[in-house]
């Protein structure tokens, strides 16, 4: 199997110890089969899968940890490939809400009862105000308690079609997508 010349100076690809298990030298047997009936005899392996001659990154470089080592004739930092997501449905605004304050988690640790609990404590009532708050599929709306009327608990929200309206403030997990979402109009997240 070829060795890519791309691995001078770089220390020993992740997938070395793999390669030295008998199932490991059996699949990149197959992979390097593969690559040869499909006329990319000429590629490793590793250089098909996970080591591009050039890359695009899909997070802003502001969120790369260790940016400065970054190889820069290998990666271009692009940031996120937004698009309209108009598939995902839209949002209308109440027309009593002044403000609107979306609450949301992103999508892998949302099972926090007792925050969500102190979300609707703590905003719940509010004059003017409107509360989405995106509680995802772990948590049950009932244990949240008695919900106020101007606050709109959802499993799922169509979130940029909520953050495009003026006058809101969201409240997000300061994951990449949150921080990218607020960031990519220019506008703060107050981070859990």
């Amino acid at each position: 199997m070829p060795e890519s010349p791309r691995d001078e100076g770089r220390g020993e690809p992740m997938t070395a110890e793999l390669k030295q298990t008998e199932r490991g030298k059996a699949y990149y047997a197959r992979f390097a089969d593969w690559l040869t009936e499909n006329g990319l005899g000429h590629v490793s392996s590793d250089d098909f899968v996970a080591r591009p001659r050039r890359g695009l990154v899909l997070i802003p470089e502001a969120l790369q940890p260790n940016v400065d080592r970054v190889n820069r004739e290998m990666y271009t930092f692009v940031g996120a490939c937004r698009g309209d997501r108009a598939d995902q449905g839209e949002w209308q605004r109440p027309a009593d809400a002044e403000k609107v304050l979306l609450v949301s988690l992103g999508s892998s640790f949302t099972e926090q009862p007792a925050f969500y609990r102190e979300c609707v404590e703590a905003f719940g009532d509010l004059p003017g105000r409107y509360v989405v708050l995106r509680i995802g599929a772990h948590v049950d709306p009932a244990e949240l308690g008695d919900v106020p009327g101007n606050v709109d608990v959802r499993t799922w929200v169509p979130q940029l079609a909520v953050l495009k309206r003026r006058g809101h403030a969201p409240v997000a997990g300061s994951g990449p997508a949150s921080a990218d979402g607020g960031g990519g109009r220019r506008e703060p997240a107050l981070s859990r």
